[in-house]
């Protein structure tokens, strides 16, 4: 995933930007920044950065880093002071970790494995599925029913979505079992 080196750029230069991000380049001083922030650009040019990057802290949205990827599954950093972001790969983790510590913005962070099969676990599971599952299920007859346990995982009404996902597999189940009857054979 390396492609041409990120740079910020130097006062003065066009870049083509209008409205506020024109005023914050023309009264900021990139010079100071980029020393101020030298650690933290370096591992963000190192650990984070690639050419497809979108930097994005939303709620069931995909952050995609160099090396790998994570979400922010509830709400996001300004519903308070203590955010979480859920990761497969600790690297992930760890990078996110020291690039926010070296801008200053993280005072305490912890990393946790979870195993259990709670709620914490499964969220972030749910919201990877969901944001895939349109391009993984092309059933115009099962898309409802998913629809209906993402809305029951949403309210809290874990039981519900659970029997809800349970009820998709057995269809799912049935679905392979009778194929081959609905197959003409040779």
């Amino acid at each position: 995933m390396d492609g041409p080196p990120m740079e910020l750029t130097e006062p003065g230069e066009d870049l083509d930007l209008v409205g506020e991000d024109q005023i914050i380049l023309q009264i900021l001083d990139l010079h100071a920044v980029r020393n101020h922030f030298k650690a933290a650009l370096e591992l963000f040019k190192k650990h984070i950065h690639h050419p497809e990057f979108e930097p994005t802290l939303s709620g069931l949205s995909i952050c995609r880093p160099r090396n790998g990827s994570f979400l922010l599954p509830c709400g996001g950093p300004s519903d308070s002071q203590v955010f979480m972001l859920v990761a497969f790969e600790l690297a992930v983790l760890e990078n996110v970790r020291d690039f926010l510590r070296r801008l200053d913005k993280v005072a305490e962070a912890s990393l946790t494995r979870v195993f259990s099969p709670e709620q914490e676990v499964f969220a972030p599971y749910f919201a990877f599925f969901r944001l895939a599952f349109p391009q993984i299920i092309k059933s115009d007859r099962l898309a409802p029913q998913f629809q209906k346990a993402f809305t029951e995982f949403e309210h809290s009404h874990f039981a519900n979505c659970v029997e809800s996902l349970g009820l998709l597999a057995e269809d799912v189940l049935v679905q392979v079992d009778e194929q081959p009857f609905r197959d003409a054979c040779p």
